[in-house]
């Protein structure tokens, strides 16, 4: 086990996590922004365009934190299958096989 690189993998899940909280809370405001603005007529509602817009980019760091290893600069042939993060007994930590980017753009 490289305790450096399931540190390191601790850190990226512990950064996604936030990106989705903040994520989460900040379209909430802004549908309750929108909602509370509009006329009763039915206004326009702009809380969808950076739904959208933020949306794609949360794709994108979900896709590279849980389907990629490029982040961490591994490789399928390096023998890092799965790791365990143990400080002092108290967590166990194991990541699951993860395939490489490229893996999923090949044709």
């Amino acid at each position: 086990m490289n305790q450096e690189k399931a540190q390191e993998r601790i850190k990226e899940l512990k950064g996604y996590y936030a990106h989705l909280d903040t994520f989460i809370l900040v379209n909430l405001f802004l549908i309750m922004i929108n909602v509370m603005t509009n006329s009763d007529d039915g206004g326009d509602y702009w809380f969808v365009y950076p739904l959208f817009g933020w949306g794609i980019g949360l794709s994108i760091h979900t896709f590279t934190t849980f389907f990629c290893e490029a982040r961490l600069g591994r490789t399928k042939n390096a023998g890092v299958d799965r790791m365990e993060y143990d400080p002092g007994r108290t967590r166990t930590f194991i990541a699951a096989d993860r395939k490489p980017c490229h893996h999923y753009f090949q044709r």
